[in-house]
């Protein structure tokens, strides 16, 4: 179990009236979740559209990986294939449906249910084990519980979206209590939560990227009472060694088919094109930086910048959460930063860190779900700081 590191918050309710309510809003979300998907499934041609496009993809995988199939060769550049891009976590959660007899799409529905169920009380730990604050836990999960796209991507796809946020708020936890607790083991946490992150969606690997050196630059500097470079040095290479192991599904393959580790497909073609078409096109990438920077000027490049960071950063959380959310999130980070709380100023910036790719590449690809929910655990950590903040004054006023 990740450690509790008690960052400055304040108890406003009891631990069983805390737990009670969470109690509530997962089963509330379950219930409600398994009703909005018999729904869909009724609806003429709802089951077809439950697995269409993208969700057929890891259908297709689950299926192989539940008949014995696990050489993963779909990520080979045979030069056709649209799967390359494809981690493998969730299709091996879906395989472990089939696998127990539950294969019928209602129930393989039901997996990501389960997954935001589990990422509510990750949350409320966030809130009540690191910052203290039972409170500011049960915000964070009614928060997480009300954002409309998460729920109606539970219950209308089979997506990683909702294995995605679950791993990247471990990996916040992680985090945040290594930052708060310099010499603690949340190195080895944060690896392994990173490296799920991963193995759920490729974007995970700039998650991973940004938060490991960061905690280590952190954790570093701050040079805890009684640990050695030694101590130091070795803690973080098991912490590595198990980011590197952990990630062995999607690595491994890559680098026996393609001779690549890091292999993705068409993926990096958003990258250097300026349209969906041009990028969406099955195979290997066509188009590198060199492209880019032939074929366009720094006028251009920072005119991407900036529509990417709006729509990135602004639109994406409009639009996926509803501006209330929105708003909060942005008001409990910058209420975190005025506090100068270093924990939750430090994973903002990791944030913003893994958005700038998501950022630049979103005028070729301009679905918004992708940077909502890359952003959504870095924006419920500024809800739970802020909230964690205010109960601290209402509980000294009081």
């Amino acid at each position: 179990m990740l450690p509790g590191v008690r960052l400055p918050g304040g108890e406003r309710i009891g631990a069983t009236a805390a737990a009670a309510i969470v109690v509530l809003l997962s089963a509330s979300y379950f219930v409600a979740g398994r009703a909005a998907i018999a729904a869909a499934l009724a609806q003429p041609g709802g089951r077809a559209r439950f697995a269409a496009d993208d969700s057929e993809h890891y259908v297709a995988i689950a299926e192989r990986l539940a008949a014995g199939d696990w050489s993963f060769s779909d990520v080979a550049p045979n030069g056709g294939s649209d799967l390359a891009h494809r981690q493998p976590l969730y299709p091996m959660l879906l395989a472990a449906s089939m696998a127990m007899g539950a294969n019928d799409v209602e129930h393989l529905a039901s997996v990501n249910l389960v997954l935001v169920v589990a990422s509510l009380w990750v949350a409320y730990g966030i809130g009540a084990r690191v910052y203290a604050s039972r409170l500011a836990g049960v915000v964070a999960a009614a928060t997480l519980w009300h954002i409309p796209f998460l729920f109606e991507n539970a219950t209308t796809r089979l997506l990683t979206e909702p294995g995605y946020v679950l791993c990247s708020l471990l990996a916040a936890w992680a985090f945040l209590a290594g930052v708060a607790a310099p010499g603690s083991r949340c190195p080895v946490f944060l690896a392994c939560a990173a490296a799920l992150a991963y193995l759920q969606r490729v974007n995970g690997l700039v998650l991973a990227a940004c938060a490991l050196p960061m905690l280590f630059v952190l954790e570093a500097t701050a040079w805890p009472k009684g640990t050695t470079r030694r101590a130091l040095a070795f803690r973080w290479g098991v912490a590595l060694l198990l980011c590197v192991t952990v990630a062995a599904p999607s690595w491994m393959p890559r680098l026996r088919y393609a001779h690549d580790p890091f292999y993705h497909g068409y993926l990096s073609n958003y990258l250097w094109v300026d349209d969906h078409r041009s990028a969406h096109v099955p195979g290997p990438p066509r188009y590198s930086w060199r492209d880019y920077v032939r074929t366009h000027d720094a006028e251009a490049a920072l005119s991407r910048s900036s529509y990417g960071l709006r729509r990135a950063l602004w639109e994406a959380p409009r639009e996926k959460y509803g501006d209330t959310i929105a708003l909060a999130m942005l008001v409990g980070s910058l209420l975190a930063v005025a506090a100068g709380d270093r924990a939750t100023v430090a994973w903002l910036g990791v944030g913003v860190l893994q958005m700038l790719p998501l950022a630049w590449s979103a005028l070729a690809n301009p679905a918004r779900r992708i940077p909502a929910t890359a952003l959504l655990a870095f924006g419920l950590v500024g809800i739970v700081a802020g909230a964690a903040i205010i109960a601290k004054h209402a509980r000294r006023g009081s």
